[in-house]
């Protein structure tokens, strides 16, 4: 059964109030539902039993329905039995009026549980370099210590290339010592060659020695002093090639060393995603860390509710694995920015369009958190 109404008594426009029924007067059994239908804000079920007909029937116009906190009706105690008295029986109505009174009677300012689901920080593990994999000491489940080696690659071809490097290390060197005689010639060739002509032209003052002498002299200490010139370049060249030589040498070593990858954190495996023998590329994944010994939680509060939480404050957690369990987790960080409401996330109000989100941190030593699972933080209503 089903019919349209405008919201008579409520200010609303553009309602459908429905219900499936089991066939009342049929004879047939089941089990009747009755619902309200908001174009916005989708179905909500208000009251499920034998009374929920009538009372829609009699009340339908002077309800209104919140979106996460049931519905509040805006009308006095007297005036909700009067408008039952007339379509549903008294014993039905106190019930009723109890089940109104515990969701619906509140002052406006009562702050719902924000939720959110426990979440830890991932960390993919990938190589820096291009490599096959020989072997992955870690797999899904098991549980690292920081600096423990998960994947060795193979690394045989950078060590071929360092031991040919090396080899052109060790030439440079040689040839730096031939260079260096070689310097050390050109610089005592040089030496007896302006010895020799100071004297020559000491002579040739005298008039014992010929001018022609002196101008060989001359010549011979030019050709040897271009010598030295030419040596001492040569070790500058040979120095800035035993540089370059040593740089390749540190890179090999490095991608050697990378060619090991250890854990960055101390953590469980959540995702393995490579096997052995398998080319692994440079920073694709191959392992998924986390720490699951603390877990954070993500809730959002509007703005008004900011000054309820502080950082570094404690805050009850409530999860709903545990059947109600009580945690204790840590408020680490609230966010400086709003955001619109997540699809996910539980506020006090509806209409509201911007939130903060706020975290927690929730330590979980015993194992019995996972990441996904829904909890929520208990908010103390007392404004700080």
């Amino acid at each position: 059964m089903e019919w349209e109404v405008d919201g008579v008594g409520s200010g609303w426009s553009g309602k459908r109030m429905e219900w499936e029924a089991d066939g009342v007067g049929s004879g047939r059994r089941g089990k009747r539902k009755e619902t309200i239908m908001n174009r916005s804000w989708g179905r909500h079920s208000i009251v499920h039993g034998r009374f929920g007909r009538d009372l829609l029937e009699g009340l339908y116009p002077r309800i209104t329905v919140w979106r996460r906190f049931g519905f509040r009706p805006p009308f006095t105690a007297t005036e909700l039995l009067g408008a039952w008295r007339q379509a549903i029986s008294p014993q039905v109505a106190l019930v009723a009026l109890a089940a109104l009174a515990t969701v619906g009677c509140g002052n406006g300012e009562d702050l719902a549980n924000p939720s959110g689901t426990l979440e830890a920080t991932e960390i993919n593990v990938a190589p820096l370099l291009t490599a096959r994999l020989l072997d992955i000491r870690a797999d899904e489940g098991d549980r690292v210590a920081k600096g423990d080696t998960l994947l060795v690659l193979d690394t045989d071809l950078l060590r071929r290339q360092r031991t040919q490097v090396a080899a052109q290390d060790d030439v440079l060197a040689a040839q730096k010592r031939e260079a260096g005689q070689l310097l050390e010639q050109s610089r005592r060739r040089l030496e007896l060659t302006e010895t020799t002509l100071a004297r020559t032209a000491a002579l040739h003052a005298q008039g014992s020695a010929t001018q022609q002498q002196v101008d060989d002299l001359e010549a011979q200490r030019d050709v040897s002093a271009s010598q030295v010139a030419a040596a001492r370049d040569r070790i500058g060249a040979i120095a800035a090639q035993t540089e370059q030589v040593a740089a390749s040498l540190a890179v090999l070593d490095r991608q050697l060393a990378d060619g090991i990858v250890f854990s960055p954190i101390a953590g469980t495996v959540l995702l393995r995603m490579a096997e052995p023998g398998e080319v692994a590329m440079a920073g694709a994944p191959v392992l998924r860390l986390a720490d699951l010994d603390n877990l954070d939680l993500r809730i959002y509060l509007e703005e008004t509710d900011l000054d309820l939480v502080r950082i570094g404050e404690p805050l009850p957690v409530l999860v709903d694995a545990l059947e109600g369990k009580e945690l204790s987790g840590v408020v680490r960080w609230i966010s400086a920015e709003a955001e619109f409401t997540p699809k996910n996330a539980q506020t006090r109000s509806a209409r509201a369009q911007l939130v903060y989100a706020v975290k927690l941190s929730v330590p979980n030593p015993d194992g019995h958190l996972h990441i996904g699972m829904p909890a929520a933080a208990r908010i103390d209503g007392k404004r700080k």
